[in-house]
C-alpha cells in the first residue's frame, strides 16, 4: 500500500513539475509517459483474461495490444471492434512495409492489397529445408511444387486428399526442357518438350490438341499412332508412326488406307492393301515407279494408263489410252506381227486381178485391210496397218511386174508381125 501511495505521489509531483509529462527513471520525460531503465526488463502489464491495452486517437478507439480476441495464452495486436475500415501496418522508419486490411488481405509492398496475399515490387524468394510448396483447396487434392538440392530441377506433383502418395505430373529441368507426365527419379525430359504417357495401350492418349469447341484436331496415343481430324464420335484419319514407316487408316481405323515407308534404295508410297498400288521413288538412280516396286526406267508404269479428262475411259486391253490429239516428231513401232516379206516368196499365192476386182466391188476395200466401219469402231493398230499397207504395196509391185512381162511379150509379138508385114 505504501508503494502505491508513493508511486501516485511521485506521478503527481512529476506531472506537475514537467508540464504533465511523467518520467520513470528519468527527470526529463519526453512524452506523457517516459520509462527509462538500466535493465532489459522495463515493465509489465498484468490483468485478468481477456487482458488488453487499448489504443485511442483523439478519444476514438483504434486498436489494442493484448489477448482480447483469442485464448488466454494468445497475444493479439490489431484494430478495435469499432474500427471497421482500419488497416494494420508493419512499418520501417514510418513507411508501411506490410499491411493487413479489414478483409484480412495481406499486402507486402502495397498498402491496398486486393488478394489474400498481394506482393508488389522486387523478387519473391521462398526457401525451405524440404524445397516444397503445397497448394490446394481445403478438403481436396493438393499440388506440390518441389525442388531438391542446390540448383535442382523443378517438379509438380499431385497428392490425394488426406494421402501421402505423390504422383509426378510436370518436370522443368535446369536446361529448359519441359516434361509432361510421369517424370521422376531417373526419368528426365530429353527434349524442349517431352511428353510421357500414362500407359502403353492403344486407347490411352498421350497428346491431344483441341479447337475452341473441344474437338480433337490432333491426338497421339501411347502405341505410337497419331490421329488427325475429329468429327463427333469419329477420330478422323489415323497415322501409325510405328514400325518401318508411316501407316494411314480411315475414319475410326475402320480400314487400312496406305503407307509411306523407306527401303534401302527407295521411298515407297503404298495405297490400300493392293500390292500393285505403289509409287516408288529411287533417288540413287532417279527412277520413279507407278504400280511397280522395282522401276527400271526414269518413269516406269505397270498397268493401263489414261491421258484425258475425268470423263475419259481406259480402252479395254490397251496399256495407253489418250482422250485427245497427240503431236510428236517420231513414233517407232516395235511390230510383233509378221512383216510382209512373204509376199516375195516363190510360193506366195497372189490373188488374180479378176478376183481382186471382184473382192473390191463386193467389200469396198482391199483384202486384209480393215473397213471404214471397223476403223471407226476399233481404231487403227499402227503396226498391223503398216504391215497390211506394205503387203498391198508389195502385191502391187508383183502386179506391175506381171503387167511389165505381159507388155514385153505383146511388144515382142507385135515386132514379129511388123517384120512379116514389111
Amino acid at each position: 500500500m505504501r508503494r502505491v501511495v508513493f508511486l501516485l505521489v511521485s506521478l503527481i509531483i512529476t506531472s506537475s513539475l514537467f508540464s504533465q509529462n511523467v518520467g520513470i527513471g528519468t527527470t526529463i520525460p519526453a512524452a506523457k509517459l517516459d520509462v527509462k531503465s538500466s535493465s532489459n526488463y522495463v515493465g509489465q502489464f498484468n490483468g485478468i483474461a481477456p487482458m488488453y491495452m487499448g489504443i485511442f486517437e483523439s478519444d476514438v478507439y483504434r486498436g489494442y495490444l493484448g489477448s482480447y480476441s483469442g485464448a488466454a495464452e494468445d497475444v493479439d495486436f490489431g484494430t478495435g471492434s469499432g474500427n471497421a475500415l482500419g488497416k494494420l501496418h508493419f512499418t520501417i522508419q514510418a513507411v508501411p512495409k506490410m499491411t493487413v486490411n479489414a478483409a484480412g488481405q495481406v499486402g507486402i509492398g502495397t498498402t491496398s492489397p486486393n488478394h489474400l496475399l498481394h506482393i508488389n515490387g522486387g523478387d519473391l524468394f521462398v526457401q525451405s529445408s524440404s524445397g516444397l510448396i503445397r497448394l490446394g483447396y481445403e478438403g481436396a487434392n493438393e499440388w506440390q511444387l518441389a525442388t531438391t538440392g542446390a540448383g535442382a530441377d523443378l517438379r509438380w506433383y499431385t497428392t490425394p486428399n488426406g494421402g501421402t502418395t505423390i504422383t509426378p505430373r510436370h518436370y522443368f529441368s535446369q536446361n529448359g526442357n519441359v516434361g509432361i507426365g510421369g517424370f521422376d527419379g531417373a526419368w528426365v525430359p530429353l527434349g524442349a518438350l517431352d511428353v510421357k504417357g500414362a500407359g502403353t495401350t492403344s486407347s490411352t492418349n498421350t497428346l491431344l490438341l483441341r479447337n475452341s469447341l473441344g474437338d480433337t484436331l490432333l491426338r497421339m496415343r501411347n502405341d505410337g499412332r497419331m490421329g488427325i481430324g475429329y468429327n463427333g464420335s469419329s477420330y478422323g484419319r489415323t497415322i501409325n508412326l510405328g514400325g518401318t514407316g508411316i501407316n494411314f487408316y480411315t475414319s475410326n481405323e475402320a480400314a487400312f488406307g496406305g503407307a509411306v515407308f523407306p527401303t534401302d534404295t527407295s521411298l515407297v508410297i503404298w495405297s490400300n492393301s493392293n500390292s500393285n498400288n505403289y509409287l516408288v521413288l529411287q533417288p540413287s538412280w532417279g527412277n520413279t515407279g507407278v504400280g511397280t516396286y522395282t522401276p527400271n526406267a526414269k518413269f516406269h508404269i505397270n498397268g493401263a494408263q489414261l491421258i484425258g479428262s475425268n470423263s475419259a475411259r481406259i480402252a479395254t486391253g490397251y496399256q495407253l489410252s489418250v482422250d485427245g490429239k497427240i503431236m510428236c516428231e517420231q513414233i517407232d513401232v516395235m511390230n510383233s506381227t509378221t512383216w510382209p516379206d512373204y509376199v516375195f516368196e516363190d510360193n506366195y499365192n497372189l490373188m488374180p486381178i479378176a478376183d481382186l476386182e471382184k473382192s473390191i466391188r463386193q467389200n469396198k476395200h482391199l483384202p486384209n485391210v480393215p473397213s471404214a466401219a471397223e476403223i471407226e469402231k476399233e481404231g487403227i493398230n499402227l503396226g498391223k496397218m503398216a504391215s497390211a499397207l506394205l503387203e498391198k504395196v508389195e502385191e502391187l509391185t508383183l502386179y506391175i511386174i506381171q503387167l511389165k512381162k505381159e507388155n514385153d511379150e505383146l511388144k515382142a509379138w507385135r515386132e514379129k508381125i511388123d517384120k512379116k508385114l514389111n
